[in-house]
C-alpha cells in the first residue's frame, strides 16, 4: 500500500497467514486457523436449542455462517436467556466464541440489546463468566476476527453440552429483543 489512511469506517482484513483450511462436513463449516504459535480447529459442529426464541429469528441462525441472521429471544430484555449446544460426539472445546448482537448493520446492532455478560457452564458443572465489550465489529462470520472469545479454562474430559447463559445486557436504543448472530467453538 502506499499513502494508505485508514480510518474507522474502513473495514479492512490483511491477512498474512498461509495456514488456514475451511471444510464443509455436511451443512456444517469448519475450519483450522492459526494464531500465535496455536493451531485451532473452529466449528459450528453442535446442536442448539434456545431457551426461547421469535419465530422469524430462530436458534438455527447462530450456526449458519452468516453474521447477517441472528437468534433473538422470545421474551423482552434476554438476562436469563440462554443456549445449550450439545456436541456429537463430545469433544475437548477450550474456548466459545461469540458474536452478541444482530449485526447485519451497525444501526442494528445498537438498536438492539446485546451480550454484556455470560455464564458458560460446561458439563452442567465447570462454569465461566465473562463480561464482553460493546463493540460493533463487522468481519465475515468465518474469520475469527468477527468473534468474542471465552477461554473456558480447564476441565475435565471432553465437552458434551456448553450452555450459555445471559447474566446482563447491553441496552438497544430502539428495542429490548437480545439478539446473537452467531456462536463458534474452539
Amino acid at each position: 500500500f502506499s499513502d494508505l489512511e485508514p480510518t474507522l469506517a474502513d473495514n479492512i482484513e490483511v491477512c498474512l497467514n498461509n495456514k488456514f483450511f475451511q471444510q464443509y462436513q455436511g451443512r456444517t463449516q469448519t475450519w483450522y486457523s492459526f494464531e500465535g504459535d496455536k493451531y485451532y480447529f473452529d466449528s459450528h459442529a453442535y446442536r442448539a436449542q434456545a431457551s426461547s426464541e421469535q419465530k422469524a429469528y430462530p436458534v438455527k441462525a447462530i450456526s449458519d455462517g452468516d453474521r447477517e441472521t441472528a437468534w433473538v429471544t422470545g421474551k423482552r430484555g434476554g438476562v436469563g436467556e440462554s443456549l445449550t449446544l450439545t456436541l456429537d460426539p463430545p469433544d475437548h472445546i477450550t474456548q466459545v466464541g461469540l458474536i452478541p448482537g444482530y449485526t447485519k448493520s451497525k444501526d442494528l446492532y445498537f438498536a438492539n440489546n446485546r451480550v454484556r455478560e455470560v455464564e458458560v457452564t460446561v458439563n452442567g458443572s465447570h462454569k465461566i463468566t465473562a463480561t464482553l465489550p460493546d463493540e460493533y465489529i463487522s468481519f465475515s462470520a468465518r474469520s475469527s476476527k468477527a468473534y468474542q472469545f471465552v477461554d473456558l479454562g480447564s476441565y475435565q474430559g471432553n465437552a458434551k453440552t456448553i450452555k450459555l447463559t445471559v447474566t446482563k445486557v447491553y441496552a438497544g436504543s430502539r428495542h429490548q429483543d437480545l439478539c446473537i448472530s452467531e456462536v463458534l467453538l474452539r
